[in-house]
């Protein structure tokens, strides 16, 4: 509902709530916010039945509004209980690498590796996530890489729905 509005101060409204309410309620809320971006992402991309020559409005950049909203929503507190932290970070990966949700990276020119396209976002939105939960990236990799090859391998040899539903346990 809040990505579909128009208005920007109602978008930021819902993203304000969002980081307010995870603050006190962080598992309740990044449940919610899974849920809802599974479910729209697994529904099929709608195609535009207007003719071009009668569009007057600009699309939307979905993208860039589900990546804010789960962003928000992975606005833990410090005083959160880090293996907590760790299980949501963990639940997140596939739906924080989805095309549907995150822009891959760009070459800006061929010769050049190195050199990506500075507009848009990219695959790093599951590392701001983890450093703004204050959790090393690296580390949750490092101790929770058998839970994280199982999300990554589900997500691309299953369904969309069922590769998300599946949340892993604190050990």
């Amino acid at each position: 509902m809040g990505t579909e509005s128009r208005s920007h101060a109602i978008r930021d409204q819902l993203y304000s709530v969002l980081r307010l309410v995870a603050q006190t309620e962080p598992g309740l809320v990044n449940q919610l916010v899974t849920d809802a971006l599974v479910a729209f992402v697994s529904r099929e991309e709608k195609s535009s039945t207007k003719p071009v020559a009668e569009e007057t409005e600009r699309p939307v950049d979905y993208q860039i509004r589900l990546s804010s909203i789960l962003s928000a929503s992975s606005a833990l507190p410090a005083d959160t209980d880090l293996e907590v932290r760790k299980k949501i970070l963990t639940n997140l990966i596939a739906l924080a690498h989805h095309k549907r949700i995150c822009k891959s990276l760009r070459y800006t020119h061929p010769f050049n590796i190195y050199r990506y396209a500075a507009a848009g976002s990219s695959r790093l939105l599951w590392i701001e996530i983890c450093q703004r939960a204050n959790v090393d990236p690296r580390e949750l990799v490092e101790s929770r890489l058998d839970d994280l090859l199982k999300i990554a391998f589900d997500a691309t040899n299953s369904s969309v729905r069922s590769c998300f539903v599946r949340t892993i346990e604190v050990r």
